[in-house]
């Protein structure tokens, strides 16, 4: 590091080589990804599925079981799966249909963070990556070594505890259908969901030693738990009237219905620490002393009337009208209701008398015009009114009770609403291809927004509909199939592309973050310096405009936007979007008597990526100053190398982590997402085997990645840290069986 004193001096460097890459107390030298990625990622998932019934009642059953072991140790995802399907036909006119599920989802990774909100991977990946391989994650002995300053994966995956979340939740979907006459159809439908939630996060204390066994560090210093209860119901009724006519050339549909969901939900959070038998972890066997027990609830509803006018006539000129009202007691009354209408057109041109000519060869062709308006109320449980804070406080030298009111209401906010406009079109070409296209205009008005109100107020200021947000875009799909003789194959493809601005933010500039909403730009854009390569000498240095600490030559330069001598936040400017853009995929399938291949590929043509932090920025683990750097870090800036694609290495300086185009990379790339071959027995084969059909397959997911992005890093997780459970490659053997 240019100025500064060697760090390691040569004989320690030559007692490193003389180890050859081994470890030993004296010189460590851990792999901390190969200690910590230790687990199986193994997976294996099972499904059975059971029908049989009569005419008038017909069952269907399965069960499911997914088990899925994580690349660390004590990470786990396995889902139980419990599903019965009747249909029942009690008359001609009367039918029923009864749907029950029940799944059991439990999710288990390592206890490296007491909050049970908090993801612990990020935690374990984010060190990993980041302590040198210079400390030590295991002594000689087997005990565990400091790792940096107490924080080490290695101990915190194997004993550091799990975090462990079981979501059980059974529901239901009746629907009774009675058709009086041919022409009119009534039914309805109720679907009730339970759910439950329970989350138990045991931090264990790890104790640390030094090369010699004495007693270092104590992370986290007392072992604790945190446990949380919630339960949840969710209710959804729903009665539909449908008529049905045909007079001559004119058909009608009229459907008129409504529907009500309810939402309950109520939570029960509990901590202890200090459990001085680690053996038993429950609530009661930690201390009293720091104890807390919380609890909230919350609940919802939504009511609805809508209805759908169809008209065809000659079966090539289409009209639909749609209307809804919608109420939501999360406003206030005077705003709980809004109209949302919305009215669509088709005209089949291919059934026109002057299209004969080209039916052969355009089999299907429709041209497709539409306008609606939808209205959201997910905008928190109730920003309307007033909310007091509730809480606790030390007041002479005793705990009392306290109620605050910090923000102000606003009982005019109502729904967010989105009015769309789309054309498309839709072909059929030589009864093999097909092609579908849209392009849409959408624009969201009253978006939520905290504008400003004078400091006198004394309150924060509270939500108002105020905002405004365009999308623009197109789709487009294509699907080819065709055989040559035995061989089948079938190709399909679809790519979108959407281009979103804010219109309005009623005169607010975000700004003291990375990403932020400004007025001509889209949603959540990166918002940093611009980056001009780096100075070339000290020289230049004195001659720009002042940044941050110590600026030498090989530090990045930022532009000085307002021309004032000074780089400060005003310099910032809008370096990049977050919103990817040409996204496509493309499903490949082929088949050959009983040899069957599909592949899925995935991609985007094009996205701005911002990886920063451990592992990314030289010599940065979490926020503190020490750490590793990437490989390619070291092709940093010196004299003798003024052309390198990283700024000089500048240990405790704050120049070169600011947020700037610097750090942005492309994050445009294709995705081998999965591919699978199989082969199916001849059915005079298996037949013998008492068996219908027999089919064995191969799978391999997450194959290959083509991107210009980070190496080791997630090209779709392409914005933060990059301290994210990364996609595993997976390879999967099958079989299929019916009897």
């Amino acid at each position: 590091m240019l100025g500064r004193t060697p760090l390691y001096n040569d004989a320690l460097i030559e007692k490193y080589r003389e180890q050859n890459g081994r470890s030993s107390d004296l010189y460590p030298n851990t792999d901390w990804q190969k200690e910590t990625l230790t687990g199986s990622g193994l997976q294996q998932s099972h499904f059975l599925t059971i029908q049989g019934g009569t005419q008038k009642v017909k069952l269907l059953g399965s069960f499911g079981l997914l088990d899925q072991k994580g690349i660390i140790e004590n990470s786990s995802f396995k889902r139980y799966t419990i599903r019965n399907n009747a249909d029942i036909t009690f008359s001609d006119k009367l039918k029923a249909r009864v749907d029950l599920q029940f799944v059991n989802a439990i999710t288990t990774e390592p206890a490296a963070t007491s909050d049970p909100n908090t993801s612990a991977s990020g935690e374990i990946f984010q060190w990993m990556n980041g302590i040198p391989a210079n400390q030590i994650g295991i002594t000689e002995n087997g005990q565990w070594g400091v790792g940096w300053n107490g924080v080490n994966p290695i101990s915190a995956t194997r004993d550091g505890g799990t975090n462990r979340q079981r979501a059980p939740f059974g529901s239901i979907n009746a629907t009774l259908n009675y058709k009086p006459v041919e022409w009119l159809e009534a039914e309805a439908a109720y679907s009730p969901k339970y759910a439950l939630s329970s989350v138990k996060n045991f931090r264990k204390a790890i104790q640390s030693y030094l090369p010699n066994g004495t007693r270092s560090f104590l992370t986290p210093a007392l072992t604790s738990l945190t446990q949380k209860q919630a339960q949840s119901f969710f209710n959804n009724m729903r009665a539909t009237i449908t008529a049905s006519k045909s007079f001559g050339n004119h058909d009608l549909k009229f459907l008129i219905g409504g529907s009500r969901e309810d939402y309950y939900n109520e939570s029960l959070n509990g901590y202890r620490d200090t459990y001085i038998l680690p053996e038993y972890p429950v609530l009661n066997t930690g201390s009293a002393l720091n104890q807390t027990a919380t609890g909230d609830a919350e609940e919802w509803a939504l009511q609805s009337l809508f209805s759908r006018f169809n008209y065809t006539y000659k079966g090539k000129y289409l009209f639909e009208v749609n209307a809804r009202y919608d109420g939501s007691s999360r406003f206030s009354a005077g705003n709980k209701y809004g109209f949302f209408p919305s009215a669509s057109a088709g005209w089949r041109i291919s059934e026109e008398d002057f299209f004969g000519g080209l039916k052969n060869t355009i089999n299907e062709a429709k041209l497709r015009l539409s306008w609606g308006r939808l209205g959201n109320q997910l905008i928190g449980t109730y920003p309307s009114t007033t909310a007091l804070e509730l809480e606790s406080t030390a007041l002479g030298k005793q705990i009392v009770n306290t109620a605050t009111l910090n923000k102000m209401a606003n009982k005019n906010i109502s729904w967010e609403a989105t009015e769309e406009k789309n054309i498309g079109i839709d072909l059929t070409i030589l009864n093999n291809l097909s092609i579908t296209a849209d392009y849409y205009r959408r624009r969201t008005k009253d978006i939520l927004l905290e504008l400003d109100v004078p400091l006198i107020v004394g309150l924060k200021a509270p939500f108002q509909n105020a905002g405004v947000v365009d999308n623009k875009g197109w789709e487009l799909g294509i699907v080819y199939k065709g055989n040559i003789k035995d061989f089948n194959y079938n190709v399909s493809f679809n790519m979108s592309d959407v281009k979103n601005t804010v219109v309005d933010m009623k005169g607010i500039n975000e700004a003291g973050k990375l990403q932020v909403n400004r007025e001509g730009y889209s949603i959540g854009s990166l918002f940093g310096y611009e980056a001009q390569g780096f100075f070339t000498s000290d020289a230049e240095v004195a001659a720009h405009a002042k940044q941050f600490g110590t600026v030498k030559a090989g530090d990045i330069k930022y532009k000085d936007q307002n021309g004032d001598g000074l780089i400060t936040e005003s310099d910032k400017i809008i370096i990049g979007s977050v919103i990817p853009r040409f996204t496509f995929a493309s499903n490949i399938g082929a088949s050959y008597k009983g040899i069957d291949f599909s592949m899925l590929l995935q991609g985007v043509g094009k996205a701005n990526g911002y990886v920063n932090g451990p592992g990314v920025l030289p010599f940065n683990v979490g926020g503190a100053l020490g750490g590793t750097i990437r490989e390619e870090n070291k092709d940093r800036w010196s004299p003798e190398n003024p052309g390198a694609k990283y700024p000089r290495l500048a240990f405790g300086e704050s120049n070169n982590e600011q947020a700037s185009s610097f750090w942005m990379r492309d994050a445009s790339y294709l995705r081998i997402k999965n591919i699978q071959i199989g082969y199916t027995l001849p059915a005079n084969v298996v037949k013998k085997l008492s068996i219908n059909r027999l089919r064995v397959f191969a799978n391999g997911s997450n194959m290959a990645s083509f991107d210009r992005f980070l190496n080791g890093y997630d090209v779709e997780a392409p914005i933060g840290s990059g301290s994210v459970y990364p996609q595993v490659k997976l390879y999967s053997f099958g079989l299929e069986a019916t009897f």
